[in-house]
Formats: structure tokens, sequence, C-alpha cells
């Protein structure tokens, strides 16, 4: 029975393995979009750390409000890219891969010679940071993501 499953799980994975080609690229690398830039009066010194959890401020500055871009060219690319920008509760990860591992909408088009700029918008993945003040609430929504991103229907 153990030669079995350990055949059948080898055999799947090679399965896997070989039903992806490789995707040549020839440039690819991200970069930030617009924002805001909060500087705190004073000059900063390092000499004044007071801990992890309450931080000397004076002098510094925090980069925030922006949005955030990872790019991929293949080889041979169409002379126009696909640029990708995420919904409501997304980021930018969507479009790259789904959460049980299939390659998504970026990926798939990147394999098909399309360059993809896949955007993550202020507040949001990557470009996280915000200078607005607020409080974040835990959602349990989680099977409701699962349906929406082509997972399949809960549980199933």
């Amino acid at each position: 029975m153990k030669k079995i499953v350990l055949s059948a799980l080898l055999l799947s994975v090679t399965a896997m393995a070989g039903a992806q080609e490789p995707v040549t690229i020839v440039k690819q690398g991200h970069f930030s979009v617009g924002g805001t830039t909060i500087q705190r009066p004073g000059t900063y010194d390092n000499s004044k750390f007071v801990g992890w959890a309450e931080q000397e401020e004076t002098g510094q500055s925090y980069r925030a409000d922006h949005a955030f871009v990872d790019f991929q060219i293949p080889a041979d690319a169409h002379c126009l890219p696909l640029v990708y920008v995420h919904g409501y509760g997304g980021s930018g990860i969507c479009w790259q891969m789904t959460p049980d591992d299939r390659d998504g909408f970026a990926t798939l088009m990147l394999r098909r010679g399309w360059s993809s700029y896949v955007v993550e918008l202020p507040g949001r993945g990557r470009a996280g940071r915000t200078s607005t003040t607020t409080t974040v609430k835990p959602v349990a929504d989680e099977m409701f993501w699962f349906d929406i991103w082509r997972i399949g229907i809960w549980p199933n």
C-alpha cells in the first residue's frame, strides 16, 4: 500500500512539474509610484534608541501612500504590456498565482509573450504603508475569497 501511495504521489508531482514550460525573462524588477513622505522636525540621533515598541521619530522620515509595481518582460515580448490592478480585498499577488498554486492571469499571459506589470494599490500588499491612522479589524471571510478567486466552491 505504501508503494502505491508513494508511486501515485511521485507520478502526480512529475506531471505537475512537466506541465509548465520555462519562461525566459529578459528584465524584471519593481518600483514605487506616487506617495507621500512625512518628515518629522529635528535631527535624527541614532544613539537615542529607546526600543522596538516605542520609536524616537525626531528627524526621521516615513514614505507612505504609494503604489508598488512588480514587472516581468519575457523574451520576444509583444510591443505593449499588460497592466494588472487588483480589486477590493486583494493585492497584486492575486494576478500572479492562485492560493492553491496555479498560475494566475499575469503568469499565464507572460507564458504567451506578454510583459506584465502587476500593481499593488496604496495600502495593500507591498504598498501597505499608509499615512492614515486606522484600526485593523480581522474579518472571517476565507471561504468567500476561496470562491471568488476561482479555486472552486467551498469546501470542494
